[in-house]
């Protein structure tokens, strides 16, 4: 017998862009993943994206490493047993839930459950993260970095679908 082989479509990030101003980006929640997210995303908000309404969500341990200004910042506060795992999440999702996002982005290139179950609980039409074993449950736009294993071109990849919009 063969294996029927799964055919997912291939996203052009390049194309006409979309629509969404309204957008939520989830920061790792590992330390050298998060600065280098931080670093990668330092210039978002300029001029091409000035119309667009960020909402950030960052591990408070993490707090004082972030520097980007535009848009709102919601502090996660971390488990210090588990640094994976979100205490009050609950309270988090509700609060996100009232928002209206357009694009929910995860740059955790390493999964983390906590951080797929907040995202999948906040209605959006665009959910982007990393693929992983589980992220054909989580995200509807996947980007893939396991050939590379640079983080900064799934970052890049996300810095072009920022700026179509």
């Amino acid at each position: 017998m063969g294996k029927i082989q799964k055919q997912i479509p291939q996203v052009d990030l390049e194309s006409n862009g979309h629509d969404a101003k309204r957008i939520l980006l989830m920061f790792p929640f590992d330390e050298p993943s998060f600065r280098v997210a931080a670093f990668s995303f330092r210039r978002l908000g300029s001029e091409t994206q000035s119309e667009n309404h960020y909402t950030f969500l960052i591990k408070d341990t993490f707090k004082p490493l972030f520097h980007i200004r535009r848009g709102e910042t919601i502090i996660l506060i971390s488990d210090p047993k588990n640094p994976g795992k979100i205490k009050s999440e609950d309270s988090i999702v509700n609060v996100l839930k009232l928002s209206d996002f357009d694009m929910v982005i995860d740059l955790n290139t390493i999964f983390y459950l906590d951080a797929s179950r907040i995202l999948s609980l906040i209605p959006a039409k665009m959910k982007v993260g990393f693929k992983s074993r589980f992220s054909d449950l989580f995200y509807n736009i996947q980007l893939d970095v396991s050939k590379s294993g640079i983080a900064e071109n799934g970052y890049h990849k996300v810095q072009l679908m920022l700026e179509n919009s």
